[in-house]
């Protein structure tokens, strides 16, 4: 595995692997992003992009993205073969997710980031909500008024067309996160930044 993260590391030089884990990570000023090396058998592992929102009172990687190859719809690579499939399934995370090949990314490649993203996850029928969320309380954090407006719109889309079973058990904990003014996520960022030693923080 550590020649393999190190492999990968060359790629996406600007990030390091964490504690010696499956995690190449990046901190920026609000997230922690990278790529995780999914490990799903003896044979076969599944690079995938994550991000942490450290705005959040939940302190977990929200975003969780695979990528789609032809005839590889989840990107796995085979260990035995690593060194032939890897460059392949990295050129794509490129393409996909320029935020992991910026030196100095900015909120607008944050933005951008949860944006493409949930898309993503509307066309795979996955339930974005989470990053919704975790993207408007981003453009609260930086004064993003607009970028605020549109996807509180959008949420608001998403959340009507979703069963009333469904809504009761998500209303009030995206209320919570909702509510929360930009002290509050200073508060939750200051929290999550010394739960432990983050790349870049």
């Amino acid at each position: 595995m550590s020649q393999i993260c190190k492999d990968w590391i060359r790629i996406f030089p600007n990030l390091v692997r964490y504690k010696s884990g499956r995690k190449l990570l990046r901190g920026a000023e609000t997230v922690i992003y990278g790529i995780e090396i999914r490990k799903i058998s003896d044979d076969v592992y599944r690079p995938e992009f994550i991000c942490l929102n450290l705005l959040s009172a939940f302190n977990e990687f929200s975003l969780v993205r695979e990528f789609d190859l032809p005839k590889n719809p989840q990107a796995d690579v085979p260990f035995a073969d690593h060194a032939q499939y890897y460059p392949v399934v990295a050129r794509r995370i490129k393409e996909e997710v320029p935020l992991l090949s910026k030196v100095e990314p900015l909120q607008e490649d944050i933005v951008c980031t949860y944006r493409s993203s949930i898309d993503c996850d509307l066309f795979r029928g996955s339930n974005p909500l989470s990053l919704m969320t975790s993207l408007i309380q981003q453009a609260i954090y930086y004064g993003l008024s607009d970028v605020e407006s549109t996807e509180r719109t959008r949420l608001k889309q998403y959340m009507d067309s979703l069963s009333p079973s469904v809504i009761d058990c998500l209303r009030d904990p995206i209320a919570k996160e909702l509510s929360a003014s930009r002290d509050d996520l200073i508060h939750n960022l200051k929290v999550n930044m010394s739960m432990s030693c983050w790349p870049g923080h």
